[in-house]
């Protein structure tokens, strides 16, 4: 068994060694930084190391003489659901799925006639809005737009000697 080095970034001095297979030579970091693999070349396995613990939790084969090892993220998607009431749109106008911390804009516009009365957001008014975007998704959300027919007033009137009939 060899081992593969701790290295403290803030001293640059080596804090402890962890015993793994034989030719480590790739390493990769888990995103939350809590597990490290270590292809050994020479065992062909990845060690999985615990930082937390700083030990070999785990071996995974891998075939032939490992020399690189990558980590890609599991996807962790939400649910952003959209709503639109008579007199206008809503855009997108179907369920977003959206990745862990992307931004999603929606765009709300009034049929002719309307105007905006309200929007929504996980039952919060935000007003009457023409855009809202989700910034750094980490839940589901709901969006709902509310649109208002114009009403015009007429108040009619007569000069001098005229007359109207109501």
């Amino acid at each position: 068994m060899i081992s593969v080095s701790v290295i403290d970034t803030a001293t640059n001095n080596v804090t402890t060694t962890i015993l793994v297979g034989t030719g480590p030579i790739g390493v990769a970091v888990s995103p939350d930084g809590t597990t490290v693999y270590v292809a050994n070349y020479l065992s062909n396995y990845v060690s999985v190391i615990d930082t937390a613990t700083n030990t070999q939790t785990a071996t995974i084969p891998v075939g032939y003489n490992p020399i690189v090892v990558a980590v890609t993220p599991n996807r962790i998607t939400y649910s952003i659901t959209p709503s639109a009431g008579t007199g206008g749109t809503i855009v997108p106008d179907s369920v977003e799925t959206v990745n862990y911390g992307d931004n999603v804009t929606f765009t709300i516009t009034p049929s002719i006639g309307y105007v905006v009365a309200d929007v929504i957001v996980d039952g919060v008014s935000q007003g009457s809005i023409n855009s809202y975007t989700f910034t750094n998704v980490q839940s589901n959300h709901e969006i709902a737009a509310t649109f208002s027919r114009i009403v015009y007033n007429i108040t009619p009137s007569a000069g001098t000697g005229g007359d109207y009939c109501s």
